[in-house]
């Protein structure tokens, strides 16, 4: 109850929560306070883990952050998924409600080695019923966090879906998704959700997924504004390197950062430049082109004020 209660947007709308199918070792699951782009909402957030949970704020020094939580194959989910999850949470609509929708982003130690291969973890989101399976491709039915082409959320997702390191920046994960979110249509009464995450082919290299803000909608079209499938969400918290996507910050002398003498302690050093993202919206814009310094009309940017920031820390602003 505790980890759905920190996923939820309005916990007055959970019924109950129970483990459908859990490893039977380690801790692969937890509740955190501040990781990656979480909470969306409140104070807390729920971590699910093909692993070890304890690892996922963890340095990454390796790219291989694993642990082997012992978790067969499945009767009826096929004969390669291992160390599943399955958590079924049961909800009940408020008056007049007709979408549900949830924020999640997917993080792997899989990434980038194994894109493409058998070796497939993966992200399942479903209503109602859970009727994944898992052989040598992965089927999934009712889920309704696809990505573009259909398939479930994974380090082989792809478009807005589609994982890249620098998303996974703060965390021990060698990759991660943008902030998504997936929605599905409901009616009065109450249901059940099924989030499960599980290892594919194998039990090693850690794969998570980040689920808050489960929440209930009331929207004017349900065909167009529920659809099913994960986008990403419009406003996104990201984590800020200077000199990564071709950012640079300035001082109030107009200087770039970082020197080694310069603290940023003064409100008019607020200068965020030219935080570009490449025409797909996810990637960063190539530092190494020539024009990276000019802003069009048509970039896509992001910028937000940034206050106190001393060099040779980490630090996180929030890019909307």
């Amino acid at each position: 109850m505790t980890l759905a209660q920190a996923m939820l947007a309005d916990p007055s709308t959970l019924i109950s929560a129970r483990f459908v199918a859990v490893p039977p070792s380690g801790t692969p699951h937890g509740i955190s306070d501040a990781l990656s782009f979480f909470p969306t909402h409140g104070t807390t957030f729920g971590i699910l883990t093909s692993g070890n949970v304890l690892i996922a704020d963890d340095t990454n020094t390796s790219g291989a952050s694993s642990s082997n939580v012992g978790g067969p194959a499945l009767p009826g989910r096929g004969n390669s998924a291992f160390d599943v999850t399955t958590l079924e949470i049961n909800l009940a609509t408020p008056a007049g409600a007709n979408c549900l929708r949830l924020d999640f982003a997917f993080y792997s130690e899989e990434f980038p080695e194994y894109v493409g291969s058998v070796f497939n973890d993966a992200f399942i989101a479903e209503l109602d019923r859970s009727t994944w399976v898992a052989g040598f491709t992965i089927q999934a039915p009712d889920n309704f966090a696809f990505d573009q082409d259909g398939n479930v959320i994974s380090i082989n997702s792809t478009g807005v879906t589609g994982m890249n390191e620098i998303n996974a920046s703060g965390t021990t994960y060698d990759g991660a998704t943008v902030l998504l979110q997936a929605a599905t249509q409901v009616t009065a009464g109450t249901h059940n959700l099924y989030i499960s995450i599980f290892d594919q082919g194998d039990h090693i290299y850690d794969s998570a997924v980040f689920v808050d803000n489960i929440r209930f909608e009331t929207v004017a079209n349900p065909d167009t504004q529920c659809r099913p499938g994960a986008e990403q969400k419009a406003k996104v918290p990201l984590i800020f390197i200077p000199g990564v996507g071709g950012s640079r910050l300035f001082n109030d002398y107009g200087e770039v950062w970082p020197r080694m003498q310069d603290i940023f302690d003064s409100d008019s050093d607020e200068f965020l430049k030219v935080l570009r993202l490449a025409p797909d919206g996810i990637s960063p814009f190539d530092p190494n082109d020539p024009a990276y310094t000019t802003i069009r009309p048509s970039d896509i940017i992001r910028s937000e004020t940034v206050y106190d920031v001393f060099l040779g820390f980490d630090y996180t602003v929030d890019i909307w």
